[in-house]
């Protein structure tokens, strides 16, 4: 088993062309199924018409998003659309991780990060024919066959049929890979969190607040380990009893009021939309499930945070 901590991916270096001329018509008889998405997704540099340019979206409201969840050969699928993008965005869930060093296409990147104790891989490119074309061809040499404990994200200018085509086009996946293991960072003193997603999450994320709220010294950090499958709140300092006494009426309306605050809509970029799908793949979360954030946050009660506090307390004594 291969012990990574703090996973970073091979390095890759760039060259004018990716692939030679044998190589892409090698590749032409491969992937076939490229004619349909290519021909109905992305624009091509080529073309001699003139269009008058737009700015792409950059951010959205959540609101007007569906996050779609499906399963599509044995695969869990997770897509939205998002209109006038102009780029198309692709998210892996792993319990591998590739170990091939494949040169990156022009124009395509590529982001890994350890989360829940699997490997996360984003990859983005404008929404182009030749560079969309590129990428394909890329991630089937570099990434592992998908399997059924994969979990795909699409995100982009998409409807269903585009979306098929696509994942059909990384069904056969032959990049080398070896098993994905990541270790917890070491800290003075941990608390073990629900997992997001189940019933306990908000309540303890509240406690969290409350618990970042009390702690007056800026030498002293909280911070979330998500490495692992365990879901760990980490202290670089021993937890001082005063810090989980019960709540009172005006604190709990402070804390909570912030984080209502927090949790208006708003405008939310890619990039977070993409993290919002890749936890949703990852922890296998339903779709509405940050749609509906700020409502369950509205049903945490001052009695839950107590229960909460006093359960943290019995924890430490019987460290």
């Amino acid at each position: 088993m291969t012990q990574i901590s703090g996973y970073q991916p091979p390095e890759f270096k760039e060259r004018e062309r990716f692939f030679s001329k044998r190589t892409l018509w090698i590749m032409n008889l491969i992937l076939i199924p490229l004619i349909f998405v290519l021909a109905t997704l992305g624009q091509n540099d080529s073309d001699d018409v003139a269009i008058d340019y737009v700015a792409p979206n950059t951010e959205y409201l959540l609101a007007d998003l569906t996050f779609n969840k499906t399963q599509y050969a044995g695969l869990d699928l997770h897509w939205v659309n998002l209109d006038n993008s102009q780029k198309l965005y692709f998210g892996f869930v792993f319990d591998r991780q590739p170990v091939a060093s494949i040169q990156i296409p022009p124009f395509v990147n590529v982001k890994t990060q350890a989360q829940g104790g699997q490997l996360w891989i984003q990859i983005d490119m404008p929404n182009n024919r030749e560079v969309i074309y590129d990428a394909l061809v890329f991630m089937k040499s570099w990434l592992p066959l998908l399997t059924s404990n994969n979990k795909v994200v699409i995100a982009g200018e998409l409807d269903q049929k585009i979306v098929a085509s696509l994942v059909e086009n990384l069904m056969f996946n032959d990049g080398e890979s070896t098993e994905f293991f990541t270790s917890a960072t070491k800290f003075v003193q941990t608390i073990e969190s629900p997992q997001i997603g189940s019933e306990e999450f908000e309540v303890f994320y509240v406690v969290h607040l409350i618990l970042k709220s009390r702690i007056l010294s800026n030498r002293i950090n909280v911070i979330w380990d998500t490495k692992t499958q365990k879901r760990l709140l980490g202290f670089n300092s021993v937890i001082e009893p005063s810090w989980l006494l019960p709540i009172k009426n005006e604190e709990f309306d402070r804390i909570m009021s912030d984080l209502s605050e927090s949790l208006k809509p708003a405008q939310i970029n890619v990039d977070g939309l993409m993290r919002y799908l890749m936890h949703q793949a990852g922890y296998n979360l339903p779709p509405n499930y940050f749609h509906t954030r700020a409502l369950r946050y509205r049903q945490v009660s001052l009695l839950q945070i107590n229960a909460q506090l006093i359960k943290l307390q019995e924890l430490l004594i019987k460290k």
